[in-house]
């Protein structure tokens, strides 16, 4: 049986976006000399969105392709998730590597976010058993809600968190007219961000338009780079 278009065209956006992300995490360490911390911390996160929607692709083509049965992709369900928690913990220590902040202040509040993600998706996984919603393959927990509700506030604190250290950038003239490569990284989490809250919170089935804004991240981060060579030239 020929899976519907929908599930097609959802194959193969997740793996359009796989390769999106994969770009992106080529682009943060691409013609570098010399790589930050900061740097490593951005390319893990892209790495882990780009693992992320490769989850994506092969449920949805183990499921509805190949007619693996549900509990069969229960490992791939919890690549998903961990996938998930790994962007939002590489995005706080990326976040926390550029604050002006003590260094053992940053280690602090790195291990206790660590921790607190690391708690939630334990806590998530007890008791989670393999479902489906809107015909996907999905792992259904006892505490969705709750664990829902609360990276909600924490993807706010990380909203938060990175406006602050754009105002921060701009305010030690990290940002100026003459160098906009931090701009453009920010942009490029922020796009991301936006499209990815939209997405997942807003629309179900995935809504394809919004996902075409996922092309402009890569592009963002081409800039950046171009910004970084034209400063490297005027030195």
């Amino acid at each position: 049986m020929i899976p519907a278009l929908d599930k097609i065209g959802a194959l193969f956006g997740s793996s359009i976006e796989a390769l999106i992300f994969a770009s992106c995490a080529y682009l943060t360490l691409s013609k570098k000399k010399t790589v930050t911390l900061s740097e490593i911390f951005l390319f893990c996160f892209w790495l882990s969105a780009s693992l992320n929607f490769l989850s994506i692709f092969l449920l949805i083509l183990n499921f509805h392709f190949f007619s693996v049965l549900l509990e069969a992709l229960y490992p791939l369900l919890i690549a998903f998730i961990l996938a998930f928690g790994l962007q939002l913990l590489f995005f706080f220590f990326f976040l926390l590597s550029k604050m002006f902040l003590e260094k053992i202040l940053k280690i602090i509040m790195g291990i206790l976010i660590g921790y607190v993600l690391l708690f939630t998706i334990f806590l998530y996984l007890q008791g989670a058993k393999p479902e489906l919603r809107f015909g996907d393959p999905f792992l259904k927990s006892p505490l969705e809600r709750p664990t829902f509700y609360f990276l909600i506030g924490l993807i706010g604190v990380a909203f938060v968190f990175l406006l602050t250290l754009l105002w921060q950038d701009i305010f030690q003239k990290q940002i100026t007219w003459k160098n906009l490569s931090l701009l453009y990284t920010y942009f490029s989490l922020i796009l991301y961000g936006s499209i990815s809250f939209i997405r997942v919170l807003y629309f179900f089935p995935r809504p394809w338009i919004i996902e075409i804004f996922y092309f402009f991240v890569p592009y963002l981060l081409y800039l950046k780079n171009k910004e970084e060579e034209k400063q490297n030239e005027k030195k």
